[in-house]
């Protein structure tokens, strides 16, 4: 009996279910063409509702929304506002954010904010965008009050003060702004604005990271990982970091990367190391082209490849403006250093200039091996590398300088005999024969 009554029910509800689908597109159909002829006669919600239900087609959605908004309504203006900058175009898109943003409503003015910001359909101008900030913040937008903190941190637009930063980020944070939650963190980590505090910095990580927000995740991993307002932690660190890490945040993977390589937190593994390293590397992370670069040169976790170690290590250390410009300086020091010691020894300008080039040519790989040493131990101890690439390390750049000195010595002696020979006139040895000849006839 209850086996028959199912049966009947599930036949009622696949006979109700095309009459209800084809009741509904009845009304569908009543509603667009009602909402249409009350639209067409000024009535402003029907407007706003069929540029809603006709987004799929821009133009016939722009045309409803501008009637609307042409009406002084906010919410048109701010949606206008809105499908224009989606359009890119950001001169309409500023235009209407204005009309909805001088009605007071806070949306539009956190939008116009981000457009002066940014220099985006109108001139760039960093105290107009404060200016809008404040508007919205003050009515609760906690877009708006984050944004307006980054002001007041940076001083753009307004006189620098971490105190005001603060105060704005603590407000969109209690709202559960993410973003704010990272830069209060960020702000007790540092002492700006506030005591320092690293407990409560790594509570503020905490609330943002748990929202996803990668940034706040790779900080409370780098908190676990020094034990910075935390107990240390490295696999603690280590899950934080996987979590930025997978949503393809660069220092998140280089971070990740280095506890594999150390063992710290999650099992030594080089091949994992090497396969997050490339992740970051492929970003443009110069630290992780340096650090892969040193996995091709030593055979950890890939293939050995120097070629491949090379071009990594070039790319990452061209990246280090600060290790570019201090190799330029001590060349520049170094050369005039060495050409003023020749110059005065009595060699010629240009042969000056070539024993000191010879001279740098062996001490520029001297300091590069001695840096990547120090790179090497700095990151990865010296575990890191076997004996043999430490015998390496040490012994081609040794053997580099020793020959540019030798080809140095020998430029030197060569040219200071050249130069004794050539010192030595034609009248001069006219004399000294003649002394020589006298001297035998005596």
């Amino acid at each position: 009996m209850k086996t028959c009554r199912l049966y009947f029910l599930l036949l009622a509800m696949l006979l109700a279910m095309p009459m209800t689908v084809s009741a509904n597109h009845v009304v569908t159909e009543i509603n667009i063409d009602s909402l249409t002829k009350a639209a067409e006669q000024g009535d402003v919600e029907a407007q706003k509702q069929l540029g809603e239900w006709y987004l799929f087609d821009k133009d016939v959605a722009l045309k409803w929304y501008l009637k609307a908004a042409e009406q002084g309504d906010v919410e048109a203006q701010r949606e206008l506002g809105f499908q224009y900058y989606v359009e890119k175009n950001y001169t309409e898109s500023a235009k209407w954010y204005l009309k909805a943003a001088e009605q007071g409503d806070a949306d539009a003015q956190c939008d116009l904010g981000d457009l002066y910001y940014y220099g985006k359909g109108v001139k760039q101008d960093y105290a107009e965008s404060a200016k809008w900030y404040l508007k919205a913040a003050v009515q609760g937008k906690d877009r708006a009050q984050d944004y307006l903190g980054n002001l007041y941190r940076d001083g753009d637009g307004v006189k620098k003060d971490y105190t005001e930063a603060v105060k704005w980020y603590l407000k969109a944070a209690e709202q559960g702004n993410a973003s704010a939650q990272t830069s209060l963190g960020l702000c007790y980590e540092e002492g700006d604005g506030v005591k320092q505090d690293y407990t409560e910095a790594a509570e503020w990580y905490r609330k943002a990271a748990e929202q996803g927000d990668d940034n706040a995740q790779v900080l409370l991993g780098l908190c676990y990982e020094e034990g910075d307002g935390v107990k240390q932690d490295y696999a603690e660190a280590s899950k934080w970091y996987l979590k930025a890490a997978e949503q393809g945040y660069y220092l998140a993977q280089r971070c990740l990367a280095d506890l594999y390589v150390n063992g710290k937190g999650v099992k030594q593994d080089y091949s994992n190391a090497a396969k997050w390293y490339r992740k970051a590397a492929d970003q443009g992370d110069d630290g992780a082209q340096m650090r892969l670069g040193l996995c091709y040169a030593t055979g950890n976790g890939v293939k050995q490849n120097l070629s491949e170690a090379a071009s990594l290590i070039f790319k990452g250390l061209t990246k280090k403006v600060w290790f570019v410009v201090f190799v330029l300086l001590l060349v520049i020091v170094v050369f005039i250093f060495l050409y003023k010691k020749y110059i005065k020894a009595g060699f010629k300008k240009s042969q000056s200039i070539i024993i000191t080039i010879v001279y740098l040519l062996g001490l520029i790989p001297v300091f590069f091996f001695a840096f990547l040493l120090g790179y090497v131990y700095g990151h990865f101890g010296f575990s890191f590398l076997d004996f043999s690439d430490y015998l390496i390390l040490v012994c081609i750049p040794l053997a580099i300088y020793l020959v540019c000195v030798l080809i140095a010595y020998l430029l030197k002696k060569k040219w200071k005999i050249s130069s004794k020979i050539s010192s030595i006139s034609p009248e001069s040895e006219k004399e000294t024969l003649e002394s020589t000849i006298i001297d035998g006839k005596d």
